[in-house]
């Protein structure tokens, strides 16, 4: 088990991707309010783009693992 599995053992949940989602709202609010609209969805569309990056490769990273763990056992 490496590292980043053991910290997030459940990572197949949706929380992640809620918590990413409000993390979007949350930088496109304030940066629409202090320069334009344009920028905040420009600031939650990158933000979102982060968070779905950052699940997608700890779904990965997980699925490796166990990948790795199956196939060494077997020696």
């Amino acid at each position: 088990m490496s590292l980043t599995s053991t910290a997030r053992p459940d990572s197949d949940s949706r929380l992640a991707l809620v918590t990413w989602s409000l993390v979007a709202l949350g930088l496109a609010g304030p940066t629409a309010f202090l320069t334009t609209p344009a920028w905040g969805a420009v600031a939650g569309v990158v933000a979102a783009l982060v968070g779905l990056a950052a699940h997608a490769l700890t779904r990965a990273s997980n699925a490796v693992d166990r990948i790795l763990d199956e196939e060494l056992d077997h020696r």
